[in-house]
């Protein structure tokens, strides 16, 4: 199994801030040479995490906000990697238990992030599913992708 770096996304407010009212020019995805080839040199990207609380936290209810992020948030210039789920509630000592779903999402870098905090589709998804939110905590960073060994069986 390969080491997924996590990341994450977004929403309403935490998201429009870090917003510039610089340029408003497409992103244009970078071909690096880490992406060319797996042994390639390591990429900088930029991790986008998002934790969400949700105010029903039913296993329907989560089902629903996870589509929702899937049909709007996972189809956007400059992303590398997208996943959404539901919380585990493990028991570790450092794990916090105070959310419902996790979205990681990585970018090629903080102009594509931008970029899919003004979209359209991004501004979809916070209409239709900000009213059910309890809480959201967003981390953002520069991360360096590293190649990992595949899982040997």
């Amino acid at each position: 199994m390969k080491t997924l770096i996590a990341c994450g996304a977004i929403v309403a407010a935490c998201c429009l801030p870090m917003v510039r009212a610089a340029d408003d020019a497409k992103v244009t995805v970078e071909k690096s040479a880490a992406r060319k080839s797996p042994d390639a040199a390591a990429q900088t990207l930029l991790a986008h995490n998002v934790y969400f609380a949700l105010k029903d936290n039913s296993d329907e209810a989560k089902k629903k906000f996870n589509e929702s992020c899937k049909k709007y948030l996972s189809q956007h210039a400059g992303l590398v990697f997208f996943a959404v789920g539901s919380s585990i509630k493990s028991p570790g000592q450092f794990n916090d238990k105070d959310y419902d779903i996790s979205l990681n999402m990585m970018f090629t870098n903080k102009a594509a992030l931008e970029t899919y905090a003004r979209s359209e589709e991004h501004q979809k998804f916070i209409a239709e599913n900000m009213a059910g939110l309890k809480g959201v905590k967003v981390f953002d960073a520069d991360v360096e992708r590293v190649s990992v060994p595949d899982e040997k069986k």
